[in-house]
């Protein structure tokens, strides 16, 4: 090895320090690089996932609302203010409006997941037995019913 190295003159031993720094410089900045993209990526990820959970959670406050309004509409109609009750029954509406539309947005985003199947398939199921019910129970002045609607809707446990 000390033959080599001194065999070679002194501007080919630069030409080749030169060669290597230049090929360590380059590697570095294709890893600097690859870095890069990938925490690009994964910061996409965590917007998309952000958003999603947003949407979700504004699309639950919205149920809520919308089960307090349908509850104080029908609250409103025993007491005889039909004009409460219609104001409340109107906002209920509203809110169950503009929860599906937040839900849209959620599906907007195109999630693959078991988790957010069964997330969209719990929400399709408290639509149909918790919303939909209040509101038509309201509609056909059903107390009963509307009771029946009212515990499935604000049980906790409906939504595992």
């Amino acid at each position: 090895m000390n033959r080599v190295l001194s065999n070679i003159s002194v501007k080919m031993g630069l030409t080749l320090v030169l060669v290597i720094f230049s090929l360590l410089i380059i590697i570095i900045a294709f890893l600097g690089y690859r870095a890069g993209e990938e925490g690009s990526t994964s910061l996409q990820q965590f917007d998309l996932t952000g958003d999603r959970t947003l949407a979700l959670s504004r699309s639950q406050r919205s149920i809520a609302y919308a089960q307090l309004f349908y509850v104080s509409s029908f609250e409103e109609a025993e007491k005889g203010n039909d004009r409460s009750a219609q104001e409340y029954l109107s906002q209920a509406q509203t809110a169950q409006q503009v929860a599906q539309d937040y839900f849209a947005e959620f599906q907007a985003t195109s999630p693959e997941s078991a988790l957010a199947e069964t997330v969209m398939a719990n929400y399709e199921s408290l639509v149909q037995q918790g919303l939909i019910p209040l509101e038509e129970s309201l509609e056909t002045d059903d107390e009963v019913e509307f009771n029946n609607a009212r515990d499935v809707a604000s049980d906790p446990g409906f939504i595992e």
